[in-house]
C-alpha cells in the first residue's frame, strides 16, 4: 500500500496509520545498543532532541491548549538533550524528589482507602433502617421512644402541642435484652375519651355512622334537647339529671336520632321505637313536629355543632362500664433527613367484649331497656310508675308533686318486689350487706351513673416534675443513686385506723367494690373495685411500695407545708405509719421506709422546695374531689349489751376513708394512691346514685403488655444504599491494590502526584457518577440526622445526644465531597480544557464549611407532643396521632447540598476572574484520547510530547480503567485489547527510529476528532470499488426501525406486566394483606388444628374453599382468629419432642425462667 505524506497522515485517523512497535521495558533494559537517557522522552535521533523550542511549543499549544509547562523542584527532570553515554542506569533511576512524591502518593492512597472502609463502619449503624436512625431496633431505641411518649401522654394536661425533650429523664429499665416489654396503661382509652369529651366535632363525625341511640353506653335523661320528655328510671335520677347532666349530649336520645339515617333505622327498630316513645310522641302535635325536625335533621358537622351548643351542650361523654374494652391505636410520626415520614405505633389494643360485666347492676344499658319492652317517657300513661297502686290520673292532678312509685315499699309494701320496673329485683340482687349498704349510701341499682374522673392537672404536673427530678438526681448524684438502689419493692397492707378492730369490737370485711356486693366477709380488708374485677376473687387489699412512689409520698407527707412530722425522729415516723396502719406487713413497710428515709437524706435541703407549691395545689384539687376508698364490713361488738349477757348481732357498716384526709398517719399512703393515679395505674370513678355520690379510687391495674412493631420501620432503601456504599469501597480497595501491585512491580517508578487524584478519577471511571451521588448523599444524611443513641448509665436508660468527634466530622464531611466531584466533572465541559484549579478549591471550601457546621451546630432531634384523636363509637376504638419526632432535617440536608453548589460556583467564578485579570489567552479545544475519560485527562499529570501524545505511568493507567502489560493495553471500560503506538515522526518508516520513554510509560496519541469528511490526498488511493460495503436498502432500514420500536414497546410492557409481581418480595401477583394474606392465615389456623402434619398441600385445592366475603367494598375486613386451645394442643403434641423443647429453652430469655408454669421436684 502506498504511503501517505506527513500532512495527509496528520489529518486522517491515527488508528489507520501504520505504527512501529513500542519497545518493551525488558527489551530496552537488556539492549546493549540502547542509548542512555535522563529525561522521560528520549529520541534516538539527536536532530529531534530539542524540547520546547518555538515550533514544538506552538505545536503543543495547537494540540493541548497549553503552552510550555513550568517545572517545579519536586518534578524537575533532566532535559532530554543532555547526553551521557554511560547513563544507562539513569533510565531507571529516580530522583529524591520523585521518590518523595511517590511515597507521599502511596501514603495518601493507603490512608484514603482505610478511611473509605472506616466510613462504612460509621455508616453501618445508620443504614439499618430507612429512618437513618443509628442502631434503631425494636427492643432498644424503638421501645424506649415508645415508653417516652407513653409516659408523657399519660401525664398530658392540655390539648396544645408542646415540645418534648426526649433526652431528659429516663427509666430504670434495661433495653439491651432481646425482648423489651412495653407497659401500656389499660386506663389510657378512658383518659383520652375524658380528654376528648369536649370535642363535639369529633363526636358528631363518629356518631354519624352509628347504628342507633339504644347501643350507646349511657343512661338517657331526656328524649329531646328542650328536655320536654323525661326518660330517667327514677324520679330522683331525673332530678339529678337536671342538676348535673344537662350539658352532656350523651343524655339525650335526640343526639343520635339526628345523626342516624332515619329510614334505615326505622327499618330495623320501628316496632321497638314505636312502643318505647314513638306512640307517645305521635300523640301530640309537639311530638309530631319534633319527629319531623329530628328525622334526617343532620345538615353538616358545623351546623350540628351549632345546634348542640345552642341547646346548652358542651360535652359528649359515655358512662364508665366494663361491658367491653375499648380498642386503642396510637402512633407518632418520625421524619428522616429526606423529609420522609414514617408512622410508628406506640399503642395497639384490640376492642374486646368482656364476659365479666359487673357494671350491669349499675345500669344495664338502653339496649336492655328496649328489649324489656316498657315505655320510656315518664309522662306516658303506660309508664311503669303509673301501675297499681299508683295512678296516671293522680299524676295529672299535680305532676310536680307526684311521688308515687309502685316499686317503692312505701307505696307498695306487698308487691314492690314484683314491680316490672324494679331493677334490683330483675337483677336478682338483695339480701346481702353489700347490696343494702350500696342502696342506702349511693342509691338503687339500675339507676347509678358512673363517670370516669381524670386526674387533676395539678397532680399530673406534680407527678411529672417529681419523676423528672428523681431521674436527674439519680444521674447526677452518686450517693442518692446508691441509696435509691437500696430501696426494695415490697407489698404492704395499710388499713385506716377507724377501720381496724378494737377491744370493743371487731370488723370483718366484704370488699370495697359496689359492682360486687355479694362477697363473703373475711377477717382482712379486701380489694376495692377494678375494671377487670372478678367478684369471686376475694383478695386482701395490698399496696406495692417501690422506690419512686414511696419517696414521693414521704417527701410530700413529711415535709412542710403538707406534712407536719418534721419534728419527729425517723424511727417514730416509721412506727407511726407502718406500726399502726399495716396489721400484717409492718416489717415490710418499715424496711421500705427506712431505705426511703436514708435516700431522702442524700438530697440537699432545698431540693424539695420546688414541690411545695405544686403539692399544695394538688392537695387542694384532690380534696375538692373528695376521693375516697370504701369497704363493706360487719361490726361485731365484744361487749355484752343485752340483759342476758349475750353479744350484739353483727352490724352492717359502710366504711369510708378520704384518700387525703389531713391525717398525718394515713396521708402517706394517700399520696401513694395519688402518685399511682397520676401515672395511670389507678383510676377514680364517680358513682352517682339517688342517695349519694362517691368518687372512689380503684385497685391498681396490671399494665397491658405491648411490643414494639419492628416491621413498621421500613428497611428497603437503606439496604440498597448500604450495598452501593459497600461496593464502592470494595471497588476502591481493589483498584488501590492493583495500583499498589503495579507500583511494587515498577519499584516505585510512578508519578506520585497522580495518586492524589485517586478518588476523583476512580470514582468517575470505575464507579460512575450516580453511585458517587448516592455515596455523597449518605454523608449528607449523617450530617443532617441527629446523633442520638440509647445509653444505660447509673441504672438509668435514656437518650443521649452524641455529636461526632472532630475526626469523624472531618471524615463524614470528606465523604460528602463526592457530590462536588460530580458537579466538577460537569464544569469541566465549560473550562475549555484549562487547568481545573476550581475543583480542589471548591472541594476544600465545601469540606471546611461542613466541618465547621457539624462541629458548631450538629443536627438536633426535635419532638413534639400533640395528641389528636378520633373516637370511633361504632367500633369502640380510639385512634390517635399523638406526636412527631424530627430525627433528620430536610432543610439542613438541602442547605448542605446547596452549600456545595455555591462553593463550586464561587470557585469556578473566582478562577475564571483570576485568569481574565492575568490575561490568559483562551485555550482552544483539546480532543484528548478515546481510551481516557475527560476526568482523567483533566486531573492527571501528563507529559505531552510531539503531536499531542501523552505519557501516563502504568499505575495511573489503572485509575483510568486501563491495565497495561508490556506493549498491550486492556481497556476495562470498552472491554478492548489494544497495543501501544509509537509517536509518528513524519520520517519514512525506514529511517524512523522508535522513541523510548522513561520508566517505559505508555504513550497515548491524540486522535483527530474533526467533524466533516476529509478528502484524502491523491497519493492515498481509495480502496477498490468492489471492496466498499453495500448501501443498506430501505427495507432493511424499516425492519431495523420496527425492531427498535418493538424492543422499546416490549420493555415498557414488561414493566407494566411485572408491576403486580414486584409489589412484594414473594413475587406473588396481586398479593394483598387483606385478601391473600388473610386467606392463608385462616387456612393455616384451621388446618393446623385438623391435620398439623399433612406435608405438602396445593393452595388451589377445592377443600380449602373459604366462605368469607373478601370483597374490598365491605366496611369491615375479614378477620383472622386462632382457636383458643391451639397453644395447649401444640404443647401436648410436642411435649414428647425433646429436641424442640431443648431448642426452645436454649433460645428463651433466662429472665423468664421463673415464670415457667411448673412445680419443681428435683434440683438435678
Amino acid at each position: 500500500m502506498a504511503k501517505c505524506e506527513p500532512g495527509a497522515r496528520a489529518s486522517m485517523d491515527v488508528t489507520a496509520t501504520r505504527m512501529e512497535d513500542f519497545a518493551s521495558f525488558d527489551t530496552i533494559r537488556n539492549s546493549k545498543d540502547a542509548i542512555r537517557m535522563s529525561s522521560r522522552v528520549h529520541p534516538f535521533d539527536q536532530s529531534h532532541d530539542k524540547v520546547d523550542d518555538i515550533e514544538v511549543v506552538q505545536q503543543r499549544f495547537s494540540l493541548t491548549g497549553r503552552g510550555s509547562k513550568p517545572t517545579f523542584p519536586v518534578t524537575q527532570h533532566t532535559s532530554p538533550s543532555t547526553w551521557v553515554a554511560d547513563q544507562f542506569d539513569d533510565f531507571l533511576s529516580m530522583t529524591i524528589a520523585e521518590s518523595v512524591e511517590t511515597a507521599g502518593g502511596i501514603a495518601y492512597l493507603l490512608i484514603t482507602l482505610a478511611l473509605s472502609m472506616y466510613y462504612l463502619k460509621v455508616l453501618a449503624p445508620v443504614m439499618t433502617n430507612d429512618l437513618w436512625w443509628a442502631n434503631f431496633n425494636a427492643s432498644g431505641a424503638h421501645s424506649y421512644l415508645i415508653d417516652v411518649f407513653n409516659n408523657h401522654l399519660n401525664l398530658s394536661v392540655n390539648h396544645t402541642a408542646k415540645d418534648l425533650d426526649v433526652t431528659a429523664g429516663g427509666f430504670t429499665k434495661d433495653y439491651s435484652t432481646f425482648y423489651t416489654p412495653i407497659h401500656i396503661s389499660p386506663l389510657y382509652e378512658r383518659i383520652v375519651r375524658a380528654d376528648q369529651a369536649t370535642n363535639l366535632t369529633a363526636a358528631i363525625i363518629s356518631l354519624r355512622g352509628y347504628t342507633g341511640p339504644e347501643w350507646a353506653s349511657t343512661q338517657y335523661c331526656w328524649v329531646d334537647f328542650n328536655r320536654r320528655w323525661e326518660v330517667a328510671h327514677t324520679a330522683k335520677r331525673q332530678t339529678r339529671c337536671g342538676r348535673r347532666y344537662t350539658a352532656n349530649a350523651a343524655m339525650y336520645w335526640e343526639t343520635i336520632f339526628r345523626l342516624v339515617i332515619w329510614d334505615s333505622y326505622m327499618t330495623t327498630s320501628a316496632s321497638k321505637f314505636e312502643f318505647a316513645m314513638g306512640r307517645m310522641l305521635n300523640a301530640s302535635m309537639e311530638g309530631r313536629d319534633w319527629l319531623d325536625r329530628t328525622a334526617d335533621g343532620f345538615v353538616s358537622v358545623d351546623a350540628e355543632v351549632a345546634v348542640w351548643k345552642a341547646a346548652g351542650m358542651t360535652t359528649y361523654e359515655w358512662q364508665w362500664t366494663n361491658y367491653f374494652t375499648w380498642g386503642v391505636k396510637e402512633s407518632v410520626d418520625v421524619t428522616n433527613a429526606f423529609g420522609a415520614t414514617q408512622s410508628l405505633s406506640i399503642k395497639k389494643v384490640a376492642m374486646e367484649i368482656r364476659g365479666s360485666w359487673t357494671t350491669l347492676m349499675l345500669s344495664w344499658g338502653p339496649w336492655n331497656d328496649f328489649l324489656f319492652g316498657l315505655p320510656f317517657i315518664r309522662s306516658d300513661p303506660l309508664h311503669a310508675r303509673f301501675m297499681s297502686p299508683c295512678s296516671y290520673d293522680d299524676y295529672l292532678l299535680d305532676p310536680g308533686n307526684y311521688t308515687c312509685d309502685p316499686c317503692d315499699p312505701v307505696f307498695n309494701p306487698d308487691e314492690y318486689t314484683s314491680c316490672m320496673y324494679n331493677f334490683e329485683a330483675i337483677l336478682g340482687e338483695g339480701g346481702t350487706p353489700g347490696f343494702g349498704l350500696t342502696h342506702d349510701h349511693i342509691g338503687p341499682f339500675g339507676s347509678i351513673d358512673a363517670f370516669f374522673v381524670p386526674a387533676p392537672p395539678s397532680l399530673l404536673v406534680l407527678s411529672s416534675a417529681f419523676t423528672l427530678a428523681i431521674t436527674t438526681w439519680m444521674q447526677t448524684q452518686d450517693a442518692f443513686n446508691a441509696a435509691m438502689t437500696m430501696i426494695p419493692s415490697l407489698t404492704v397492707d395499710p388499713v385506716p385506723m377507724k377501720w381496724q378492730s378494737t377491744a370493743n369490737g371487731t370488723f370483718t370485711y366484704m370488699g370495697g367494690d359496689i359492682t360486687c356486693p355479694t362477697r363473703e366477709s373475711k377477717p382482712y380488708v379486701q380489694s376495692s373495685f377494678s375494671f377487670d374485677v372478678s367478684c369471686t376473687n376475694q383478695e386482701r387489699h395490698r399496696m406495692l411500695l417501690h422506690p419512686r412512689n414511696a419517696l414521693f409520698a414521704y417527701l410530700i407527707s413529711s415535709k412542710p407545708p403538707i406534712g407536719t412530722l418534721q419534728s419527729m425522729s425517723d424511727s417514730a415516723i416509721i412506727a407511726k405509719w407502718c406500726g399502726t396502719l399495716c396489721p400484717t406487713l409492718a416489717s415490710s413497710c418499715a424496711q421500705v421506709l427506712g431505705a426511703v428515709v436514708n435516700a431522702s437524706k442524700q438530697l440537699p435541703t432545698t431540693t424539695t422546695v420546688p414541690f411545695t407549691t405544686l403539692a399544695r395545689r394538688a392537695q387542694s384539687d384532690v380534696t375538692a374531689l373528695q376521693v375516697k376508698t370504701i369497704q363493706f364490713a360487719k361490726y361485731i361488738s365484744t361487749t355484752t349489751d343485752h340483759e342476758d349477757g349475750s353479744s350484739s348481732s353483727p352490724t352492717d357498716v359502710w366504711l369510708e376513708q378520704l384518700v387525703l384526709s389531713g391525717d398525718d398517719k394515713w396521708d402517706f399512703f394517700g399520696w401513694v394512691y395519688m402518685f399511682e393515679w397520676a401515672e395511670a395505674s389507678r383510676e377514680v370513678v364517680s358513682f352517682e346514685g339517688d342517695n349519694g355520690i362517691f368518687a372512689l379510687v380503684s385497685d391498681k391495674s396490671a399494665p397491658l403488655m405491648y411490643e414494639a412493631q419492628g416491621l413498621e420501620v421500613p428497611k428497603s432503601a437503606c439496604q440498597y444504599v448500604w450495598v452501593i456504599s459497600a461496593i464502592m469501597s470494595v471497588i476502591l480497595v481493589i483498584v488501590g491494590l492493583i495500583m499498589t501491585a503495579y507500583t511494587a512491580l515498577l519499584r516505585g517508578r510512578i508519578v506520585g502526584r497522580n495518586l492524589f487524584q485517586f478518588n476523583r478519577i476512580v470514582g468517575a471511571v470505575w464507579l460512575g457518577r450516580p453511585f458517587l451521588m448516592i455515596r455523597g448523599m449518605t454523608a449528607i444524611v449523617l450530617l443532617s440526622t441527629a446523633p442520638i443513641r440509647v445509653i444505660l448509665q447509673k441504672r438509668i436508660t435514656s437518650f443521649e445526644f452524641h455529636p461526632r468527634t472532630l475526626l469523624e466530622s472531618m471524615l463524614v464531611s470528606g465523604e460528602a465531597m463526592w457530590i462536588t466531584y460530580v458537579f466538577n466533572d460537569f464544569l469541566l465541559l465549560l473550562s475549555r480544557n484549562a487547568e481545573p484549579n476550581f475543583a480542589p478549591l471548591s472541594a476544600g471550601l465545601s469540606w471546611l464549611v461542613y466541618v465547621c457546621w457539624d462541629m458548631s451546630a450538629p443536627t438536633s432531634l426535635y419532638a413534639t407532643l400533640d395528641r389528636n384523636c378520633a373516637i370511633d363509637f361504632a367500633r369502640l376504638t380510639v385512634v390517635c396521632q399523638s406526636g412527631a419526632v424530627q430525627l433528620g432535617d430536610a432543610q439542613i440536608a438541602m442547605t448542605l447540598f446547596f452549600i456545595q453548589l455555591v462553593c463550586i460556583v464561587m470557585s469556578f467564578g473566582a478562577v475564571w476572574l483570576w485568569r481574565c485579570m492575568n490575561r490568559h489567552p483562551p485555550a482552544p479545544g483539546f480532543s484528548g484520547h478515546l481510551l481516557l475519560s475527560g476526568t482523567a485527562i483533566a486531573f492527571l499529570h501528563k507529559d505531552i510530547v510531539l503531536n499531542g501524545a501523552m505519557l501516563i505511568d502504568r499505575a495511573s493507567c489503572v485509575m483510568c480503567g486501563l491495565l497495561t502489560f508490556r506493549r498491550y493495553i486492556f481497556d476495562l471500560k470498552l472491554w478492548l485489547l489494544t497495543t501501544q503506538q509509537n509517536i509518528p515522526t513524519g520520517e519514512p518508516s525506514a529511517s524512523a527510529k522508535p522513541r523510548v520513554f522513561k520508566w517505559n510509560m505508555p504513550v497515548f496519541l491524540a486522535p483527530s476528532l474533526k467533524s466533516g469528511l476529509v478528502t484524502p490526498p491523491s497519493n492515498c488511493p481509495l480502496p477498490p470499488k468492489g471492496h466498499l460495503p453495500q448501501r443498506p436498502t430501505r427495507v432493511i432500514s424499516l425492519l431495523g426501525l420496527g425492531y427498535m420500536c418493538a424492543t422499546v414497546f416490549g420493555s415498557v410492557t414488561y414493566l407494566s406486566l411485572t408491576k403486580t409481581n414486584m409489589a412484594n418480595d414473594f413475587w406473588w401477583v396481586n398479593y394483598n394483606a387483606s385478601r391473600e394474606h388473610v386467606f392463608i392465615a385462616r387456612m393455616y389456623n384451621r388446618e393446623t388444628v385438623l391435620r398439623p402434619e399433612a406435608n405438602s398441600i396445593a393452595l388451589d385445592d377445592h377443600i380449602f374453599v373459604d366462605d368469607a366475603n373478601y370483597s374490598s367494598v365491605l366496611a369491615t375486613a375479614v378477620g383472622v382468629s386462632m382457636p383458643l386451645l391451639y397453644v395447649s394442643q401444640i404443647k401436648l403434641a410436642d411435649a414428647t419432642k425433646l429436641e424442640a423443647v431443648v431448642r426452645g429453652l436454649r433460645h428463651m430469655d433466662a429472665y423468664l425462667a421463673p415464670w415457667i408454669a411448673t412445680q419443681y421436684v428435683h434440683g438435678n
